[in-house]
């Protein structure tokens, strides 16, 4: 939904909005891992919902209900909670193996939708520049994905949330 939400609107607005992912996050792990927040944590998620306003707060004045608005919020929530959820198969099948059974389901997905919207199995030829791009970004996604699994064993649910808020900020002041 992410892509499909970036393919139909702006990075300027789908990368900030997507961010109250966080908030899904902290309520899923308030719920389901009695998680106990301290005040610097509720002061991180305050700030960024504040941030989130301010820096949309032209846009949301002329807001409507668009695709784009619809596909980054229904990723949002899909997002906000299946992270909190990682933990579980996390500790059952350990973070490099959990990794490994993530990864193959994103490729099959992928050959799904190649399938499903295009009738093809195979994707389009790519020259070797794309290919290379591709490339990176699968094994700089595959390992973020590690990491960010990895570090779901070693901390908090909620501290490795406000981490991925950084990465939020980070894409904000990329993309600007």
């Amino acid at each position: 939904f992410y892509t499909q939400a970036l393919q139909n609107g702006r990075l300027s607005f789908i990368a900030p909005l997507n961010g109250i992912a966080s908030i899904f996050s902290f309520i899923t792990s308030l719920v389901i891992y009695n998680e106990v927040l301290s005040l610097p944590k509720y002061m991180s998620l305050l700030l960024f919902c504040i941030g989130l306003f301010l820096h949309q707060k032209e846009k949301l004045m002329t807001f409507k209900i668009t695709k784009e608005v619809l596909f980054t919020l229904l990723f949002s929530i899909i997002w906000g909670i299946s992270f909190v959820l990682y933990l579980i198969p996390i500790k059952k099948f350990g973070a490099l193996n959990f990794s490994i059974i993530l990864e193959l389901c994103v490729f099959v997905s992928c050959i799904g939708l190649l399938v499903f919207k295009e009738k093809r199995i195979l994707p389009q030829r790519l020259n070797n520049n794309n290919l290379f791009l591709c490339l990176l970004m699968g094994f700089l996604v595959a390992g973020g994905s590690l990491l960010s699994n990895f570090t779901l064993t070693q901390f908090p649910v909620s501290l490795n949330i406000l981490i991925g808020l950084l990465f939020e900020l980070i894409v904000l002041v990329v993309g600007l």
